[in-house]
Formats: structure tokens, sequence, C-alpha cells
């Protein structure tokens, strides 16, 4: 084997490496696509969460609210008081 056939193979490798780094690249990225769909995903979930929670909180409060409006101070109910 000559000196220009060993650098016509290295050459050829070198090659082939470059389109397999190529396609390689091309998967990261869709990767990296694939992980930011999921992020925004995620934070979509987070502030549904949060406004589920809010929301919770603010019925759990309308209701001790509505109970304390139709107790009297002994924790009986009003239209039973006489």
């Amino acid at each position: 084997m000559t000196d220009r056939q060993i650098l016509e193979a290295v050459l050829t490798e070198v090659r082939g490496l470059g389109t397999r780094m190529d396609k390689f690249e091309s998967r990261m990225d869709g990767f990296e696509s694939q992980m930011d769909k999921f992020e925004s995903q995620m934070n979509r979930m987070e502030e549904s969460q949060k406004r589920f929670e809010e929301e919770t909180r603010n019925n759990f409060a309308d209701i001790k609210l509505h109970l304390e409006n139709i107790t009297d101070k002994k924790g009986e109910p009003q239209w039973f008081s006489l």
C-alpha cells in the first residue's frame, strides 16, 4: 500500500466520521427541541397546579366564611336558635 493509498483511506474515514458527526448533531438538535417542548409543558402544568391550589384555598376560605356566618357563637346553626 502506497502513502497515497493510506492518505486516501484516512481521508475517507475522516469524511465518514464527519458525516456521522453531522447526523449525531442533527439528532441532538431534535432531542433539544423535544426537551424544550417538554419543559414548556411542565411549565404549563406547574401554572395549572398553582391556579388549582389557589382556587382550592379560595373555595375553602369561602366555605369557612359561610359556615361562620350561619352558626352562632355556640357552634349551633342560627336557624335552630330561638
